[in-house]
């Protein structure tokens, strides 16, 4: 009896399959890989670190499939992004100390997507994100240039016993310490805004704004000048959101371990409310 072979079509191959299909495909190699469906990132990556290429292998099939993939990827993925000590300064030329103290000080203009981290295609992709932003550490740093950060190194001097003048008499009135605020708050939310610009993609975001700060510096961070409110913090954030035309939602969070507030908006057939 004559054996009847069945030949493939030729030329067929996944990318002739529906697009739906090849979306599930690709969830099931994530989820057999135990890629993550969260991820943070705090920091420029390590150069040492090894290379995801055997995690994430289909990059490597052809142009079309590396753009469908990395389209699931970052679909399915809600990326965690913190703003802390660590990286704002360098960010934002706006929160340090303007130097000198008196005179005229002009700040650089802010970049299109300031260098929180070294990632400018993962920001440019993402689809969920959640930015914690850590501004009582901030202000209180002493690289910063908000009046809560002189008040809290005044107040180190004196606990250390020394009963000369300090930096908190650097102020000549309480209108320039709240120029110095002002400059610090209006220059974070106009990073910020310019960082949800940046991306691109971004259908989602949670933003939290965390007052906290140590126990050692509460008491002195309670006397300074600090307004942060809903509308000075919020407010813009959820206007540069409904710019965005793939934009669906956001969430913000406004307050340290003692409470916060909440203020957002979702976009519901093409109206924001």
């Amino acid at each position: 009896m004559a054996t009847t072979h069945m030949n493939p079509q030729e030329g067929a191959g996944i990318m002739d399959l529906p697009t739906e299909l090849r979306m599930e495909i690709f969830e099931l190699v994530m989820t057999l890989n135990n890629v993550p469906h969260s991820y943070g990132y705090t920091a420029t990556p390590d150069d040492n670190r090894s290379r995801p290429l055997r995690t994430h292998g289909m990059l490597l099939a052809n142009r079309a499939l590396s753009s469908e993939y990395s389209k699931a990827y970052y679909e399915r993925t809600n990326f965690f992004l913190r703003i802390d000590p660590s990286n704002a300064f360098t960010a934002v030329p706006h929160l340090r100390r303007a130097e000198p103290l008196y005179g005229e000080h002009i700040d650089p203009p802010l970049p299109q997507l300031p260098p929180f981290w070294n990632a400018p295609t993962m920001i440019k992709n993402l689809r969920k994100a959640t930015v914690y932003i850590e501004i009582g550490e901030i202000a209180v740093d002493p690289s910063s240039g908000h009046s809560s950060s002189m008040i809290a190194r005044a107040s180190r001097v004196h606990a250390a016993g020394y009963d000369g003048p300090t930096e908190v008499f650097a102020f000549r009135s309480h209108h320039e310490a709240i120029a110095l605020d002002e400059r610090f708050d209006n220059g974070f939310v106009a990073a910020i805004k310019q960082l949800l610009r940046a991306m691109e993609m971004l259908q989602h975001v949670s933003v939290v704004w965390d007052s906290t700060v140590t126990y050692d510096r509460r008491r002195n961070f309670r006397k300074a000048n600090t307004k942060w409110t809903v509308e000075l913090l919020c407010v813009p954030l959820v206007e540069a959101m409904k710019e965005k035309p793939l934009a669906k939602s956001i969430r913000i969070r406004l307050g340290d371990q003692f409470g916060d507030e909440g203020y957002g908006a979702n976009c519901v057939n093409g109206v924001w409310q």
